[in-house]
Order: C-alpha cells, then sequence, then structure tokens
C-alpha cells in the first residue's frame, strides 16, 4: 500500500512538517517483533522515540508516525505495556492506507511468498490468493480490526463501534481547483471530531486511489494544516509506485525449488540437492543467480516461461471481492466514482489479471527436455568461482 514510498517521503519530510505543527520518527527503524518488552527497550532507537515524543509535547506538535506493516502486526502486549503509555498524552487517530485488494494482493504475494513454510513449496499466486492473502492482517479491513482489538480494552480507548461496522471515518472527497479553504475547514472539522469522542475507536481511511500523487494525497487531502507539505509536494515529481521488477522475483524460487527436488540442479558448493531446499537463503541466492542468468545472461523474461493463470471463474471472485471490500471501506468514492464504471473497471482488472495472476508451469519447465540448457548452464555457474 505504498508503504515504503509514504515512509520514506515522512522521513524526508521531516524539517517542512515540524513547521506544519506535526513531528516525525522513523518507526520502522525498531525492530517491533521481538519477544519481550526488553528486549524492544533495550534497542537505542526506543530511547530516541520516547526522547522525540517528549520534545513533540513539550513543543505541542502532533506527532505523524508511518508503522508500517510490522507495527500492523503489533502485538497485544506491546502495545498496551509500550506504545499505549507512551502516546497517551495525545488523541490517537488511526489512518489506514486502503487500495484495492486485486492491486496490493500480486505485491504483497511477491514480497512475502517465501515466508510461507508449505512442504518446502512456494505456492503459486493463484493457490497463494485462495489460501492465503484474505486472511492476512496487512490489507486495510484486517488491519482495522485489529487496531480495534488493541484498543478495546479498558484504557486509552474504549471502542463503542459494532463489530460488523468498520467504516467509521473514510478520506473519500475529491476536492477541485479552488476549493482548499472548504477542504482545509472540511479537515480540520473531520480531525476535531475524531478527537472529541475519545471514548470511540478513532481512524480515518487513506484512499489511496483519490489521486495518482499518494503524497500530495496525504498532505493535501488527508492530514489537517500541512500547507507547506502540501504546496510543496504538489511542486515535486510524483514518486514512482513500488516496484519490485529489480528485486529477485519468487517466480525463480520457485523453479529452483522444483529444479532441486527432481536433482537437475546442484547446490553452490556442489552439495546434494534435497539437503539445500529448507535453506531459504541458499535458495534466495540461487535464485538470484538464475534470474541474472536468463534476464542478463540470455536476455529474457520469466513471462518467456509457460505459466498458467487464473481461470476466468477465479478472477472474477477477486474482482467481486475487491468490489464488495471497496464498498464497504469507501462507500462514498464508490458509489460516485466507481460504481458507474464498474463495467470498464472489470474490462480493466481483467487485463491486469492476465499479466499479474499468472505463476510459471513450474512442472513443466522441469519435465521439458528443452529446459536442460538452463540446468546446465546453471550448474556451471553455481559450480564457477565467483
Amino acid at each position: 500500500m505504498a508503504t515504503i514510498t509514504i515512509q520514506d517521503t515522512i522521513d524526508r519530510d521531516e524539517a517542512v512538517l515540524y513547521k506544519d505543527g506535526y513531528c516525525t520518527f522513523p518507526m520502522h527503524s525498531i525492530d517491533w517483533n521481538r519477544a519481550s518488552k526488553q528486549s524492544i527497550t533495550s534497542q537505542p532507537q526506543w530511547d530516541e522515540l520516547i526522547g522525540k515524543l517528549d520534545e513533540c509535547h513539550r513543543d505541542d506538535k502532533h506527532v505523524l508516525l508511518s508503522s508500517g506493516e510490522d507495527m500492523g502486526h503489533i502485538d497485544h502486549r506491546v502495545w498496551r505495556s509500550l506504545l499505549e503509555p507512551a502516546f497517551s498524552r495525545w488523541n490517537v487517530i488511526i489512518l489506514v492506507g486502503y487500495q484495492r485488494y486485486y492491486e496490493w494482493l500480486p505485491n504483497f504475494y511477491h514480497q512475502h511468498a517465501r515466508t510461507i513454510e508449505d512442504d518446502d513449496t512456494i505456492p503459486t499466486i493463484g493457490e497463494y490468493a485462495q489460501n492465503y492473502a484474505v486472511s492476512t492482517l496487512s490489507y486495510t479491513e484486517n488491519s482495522l480490526r485489529h487496531w480495534k482489538s488493541l484498543v478495546q480494552h479498558k484504557g486509552l480507548w474504549k471502542t463503542k463501534i459494532d463489530e460488523n461496522e468498520l467504516v467509521g471515518k473514510s478520506n473519500n472527497n475529491v476536492f477541485d481547483n479552488g476549493e482548499e479553504e472548504q477542504q482545509q475547514q472540511q479537515q480540520e472539522e473531520q480531525l476535531d471530531s475524531s478527537q472529541s469522542k475519545k471514548g470511540d475507536f478513532n481512524f480515518l481511511i487513506y484512499n489511496m486511489h483519490d489521486d495518482d500523487n499518494v503524497i500530495k494525497t496525504l498532505y493535501c487531502k488527508v492530514l489537517p494544516s500541512t500547507h507547506q507539505a502540501c504546496q510543496e509536494s504538489s511542486s515535486r515529481t510524483p514518486p514512482d509506485d513500488e516496484d519490485y521488477d529489480d528485486e529477485v522475483s519468487v517466480e525463480y524460487d520457485r523453479l529452483v525449488i522444483a529444479a532441486l527436488k527432481k536433482n537437475k540442479l546442484h547446490g553452490l558448493d556442489d552439495s546434494i540437492s534435497s539437503s539445500i531446499i529448507s535453506n531459504k537463503g541458499e535458495v534466495y541466492m540461487m535464485a538470484k543467480l538464475t534470474q541474472e542468468l536468463w534476464e542478463e545472461g540470455w536476455k529474457k523474461r520469466v513471462k518467456d516461461f509457460p505459466r498458467d493463470c487464473l481461470s476466468d471463474n477465479e478472477s472474477k471472485g477477486i474482482f467481486v471481492i475487491s468490489m464488495k471490500l471497496e464498498q464497504l471501506l469507501v462507500p462514498e468514492y464508490y458509489e460516485e466514482y466507481v460504481s458507474p464504471r464498474l463495467d470498464e473497471l472489470e474490462k480493466s482488472f481483467n487485463r491486469m489479471a492476465k499479466n499479474k495472476f499468472c505463476s510459471v508451469n513450474v512442472k513443466k519447465v522441469v519435465k521439458d527436455k528443452n529446459y536442460v540448457y538452463l540446468w546446465n548452464g546453471l550448474n556451471a555457474k553455481f559450480s564457477s568461482p565467483s
């Protein structure tokens, strides 16, 4: 959900945001996945965070923190013992980014499929969509449910929202040029309304489809009083979308694992292939070398391998889920801008699905004698000194 882009931009804009009344801190510098409270607070960055919060409170500033995925999964005990006390001097509002499910899913798959342990096999994107992705905490709806579960005990918040009612406040307004004053007034009223209801679960949904420039949307449409940051972001070239083409595609991991299982490949040190599969680090390095040989050495693309794509029914199911989530999370935006062009949007999705929702048929590649040259080339590359 453009998390990396937003985090990097907020870190870069620390000075101008401070002028607009906001303190920032790189929350991603802290490892939140450690097992105990002591192991988290022993990090020097924890002391830096507490010092920054003291400074912000002394200077009467808002605090803007981009938590990223790790904090989206934060443990209840960590929240209650560390973060809730640290933030208790402010009215806290959770700002959760919304991206269409079918756009979010392929990116999330390519980032996280390697972490799934299922018989030493990485699932295809179709298998991932069917069996893993809907339940992940990282998507907008589940992130909200998780944050709600964190704060509904007696403490900083006491939620009054019905279990089925997730959409409390959503940033769905698209402002025309010349309405900056009205826009700012609405933003401030929205923030005041959130702050005044201290018994509620206070959150805003940041609709990333409002504008192609997600940073401009954040500063100019979502956050109140960020005049200077808005002006600067409007004059900048929008940052590129998060693109994982430069990284090692998980498809090469899948190819390497399949080839190792069929003894088509040996390891980087001529080790027995069956002993390597559980070593994710070595599989990744072999996948990286495979991608280099295939794409840089032989000038081919991962799309040149035989691939399996979702069936029409499977694709339709993902589109339907996506639209149901959009209607739930950003209802005004859906009714005004999406519903009237639903057929057009589905056609666009179908074109995208033929690319994004396909995986290499690794069984066919491993079985096909036409790819013997690939395994021979890789074994020679693995054996050659670096």
